[in-house]
């Protein structure tokens, strides 16, 4: 389009000269057009909602159709359960839900009639019942009463009043030897009571020349008898303290040979022997206890001879060189399974 040589501010429409033509149609245009450009503008965006709206709907619905297709699909199989269990051909003109209750109705009312048999039975089973019992309780009456007879012939045979005056014999023995029990059970408390109260002193006095405990410097030795009858010991110290559970296996020791050289020393028909046999006395003992009862031996042999037999060289030769009373020393060796030791005498 050339304009050189036009007027800009004639009209081409109506030819008619104006000053600022083309300002004045901008403006004119402006006022004119402005306002319908906004409607269609806003016209635009609200179709271009609608089309959003439109597409969201299709998604929406070919969802909704998948689904439909799923349902029918699930009726389909749910169709074919049925019939499987109505024995029929179920199709889309037929409810379900009404077959299917007229369906329970009928297997209800089997379901009657069976538990009314099921009843019936059951009451012919328990009168079956009863009646086994009753034949049970008559049988066991006459297998009662036929021994009841077994036994009234065999309470009459000589054999029987034999053995009921053997069983009195032997209960009347039963008592006997339960009296001579607890007369042996009185007897034993009472010896051994005698024992304790004479060599008691002896015995806390050896125990404590060996053993040297500074926590320990009387010993008193109780008896006590339990619920068989039968005797029952207690060592305490002058509190009155159990000893026990605070001596060493070497004062455990010192403690036994302290009673079996305490009681050795008692004199009279308590202890018929006039000898004392110790086999290896020195166990777990130290060297000062082992001195200490070198010393005990020493004391009782003023009325007893000591046989003592130890493989402790320590105990020998304290024996040796400390005890007065003429001495034999025998010496066992080689000793075999069939022939036994070699005994020599030194």
């Amino acid at each position: 389009l050339r304009l050189e040589g036009v007027d800009k501010n004639i009209c081409p429409i109506c030819g008619k000269k104006t000053e600022n033509l083309l300002e004045h149609l901008e403006k004119e245009w402006e006022a004119k057009y402005r306002r319908q450009v906004g409607e269609i503008r806003k016209e635009v965006e609200r179709l271009e909602e609608e089309k959003k709206k439109i597409e969201n709907s299709l998604d929406e619905y070919e969802k909704l159709s998948e689904n439909v297709e799923k349902l029918e699909r699930g009726i389909k199989t749910l169709r074919e359960n049925i019939g499987e269990v109505l024995k029929r051909e179920v199709t889309s003109h037929d409810d379900p839900v009404v077959l299917l209750c007229n369906k329970l109705k009928q297997v209800n009312k089997e379901l009657k009639k069976l538990g009314e048999v099921v009843k019936s039975r059951q009451q012919i089973l328990n009168e079956i019942t009863n009646s086994l019992e009753q034949v049970q309780l008559i049988v066991d009456i006459l297998q009662f009463e036929e021994k009841k007879k077994i036994v009234e012939r065999i309470e009459k045979t000589e054999e029987y009043r034999q053995m009921e005056a053997l069983r009195d014999e032997m209960a009347k023995l039963i008592a006997y030897i339960e009296d001579i029990k607890q007369a042996i059970g009185k007897v034993s408390h009472e010896e051994a009571q005698q024992k304790i109260q004479s060599a008691g002193d002896t015995i806390s006095k050896f125990f404590c020349n060996i053993s040297n405990n500074p926590m320990i410097n009387k010993v008193e030795f109780k008896l006590n008898v339990d619920r068989y009858g039968k005797n029952n010991y207690e060592f305490k110290d002058q509190n009155g303290r159990d000893i026990t559970p605070i001596l060493s296996q070497g004062d455990l020791n010192a403690l036994a040979l302290s009673i079996f050289l305490g009681m050795a020393c008692l004199k009279g028909t308590t202890q018929p022997f006039g000898f004392v046999m110790l086999d290896d006395p020195s166990q777990s003992l130290g060297s000062e206890h082992k001195e200490k009862l070198v010393e005990i031996f020493e004391e009782i042999l003023k009325e007893r001879m000591i046989v003592l037999s130890t493989m402790d060289k320590e105990l020998q030769d304290l024996i040796l060189s400390r005890i007065t009373k003429a001495k034999t020393k025998y010496i066992f060796t080689n000793w075999t399974p069939h022939a036994g030791p070699e005994v020599r005498k030194e």
